[in-house]
């Protein structure tokens, strides 16, 4: 395997990337390459590499926006232009890339490509929006709520007659945290 830039600096009158030598490795790997993808394809079969050679364009490789294309050398540039790749991606040359859809483990994630709206406090959302990501969601923070202390009047009014409930249900963590701070500032315990 070579990993190798596919970006080299613009106005440079000639590449420094040694085709001849890229067309003969099993598996070449290009980063940022996206906008230079008929070049490279080219320059690698003009070397010698078979134009019917698998390659695999990963954009946004491993995020809830992961998408592979998948092309021979000769229509890489085309395929890639067809489906609107955008960088950033990586572009996989070789036998490897045939492989893309066994080895598709993002793709299988149980939240792939799903969109969720967390609408959670702001300090409460970032955990629950961090586990919906590993599982390959794309997450949209959206705070709908805000938690505020409620009246002390009325707080203190259900904690002088707390005994004379006979269930006392707590619908939230949030609600449960609340509960047990203002049972302390009255001087209760559990």
């Amino acid at each position: 395997v070579v990993l190798v830039t596919g970006h080299e600096q613009p106005g440079k009158a000639e590449s420094d990337l040694d085709y001849s030598a890229l067309a003969r490795i099993g598996t070449v790997v290009f980063y940022m390459g996206v906008g230079r993808l008929d070049e490279i394809a080219r320059g690698l079969i003009a070397a010698g590499r078979d134009a019917a050679t698998p390659v695999a364009v990963v954009e946004r490789a491993t995020t809830s926006h992961q998408r592979t294309v998948r092309a021979d050398l000769a229509r890489l540039a085309q395929a890639a232009a067809e489906q609107g790749v955008d960088a950033p991606a990586i572009v996989i040359v070789g036998e490897v890339a045939s492989l893309a859809d066994t080895l598709a483990w993002c793709d299988r994630r149980p939240l792939f490509g799903q969109t969720i709206l967390v609408t959670r406090t702001r300090t409460q959302a970032s955990e629950l929006s961090s586990q919906l990501r590993d599982l390959g969601a794309r997450v949209i923070e959206c705070p709908t709520i805000a938690i505020e202390p409620a009246g002390e009047g009325a707080l203190r009014a259900a904690f002088d007659n707390l005994n004379s409930y006979h269930w006392l249900v707590l619908t939230s963590p949030n609600g449960v945290e609340c509960f047990c701070r203002c049972l302390a500032d009255c001087g209760g315990d559990a």
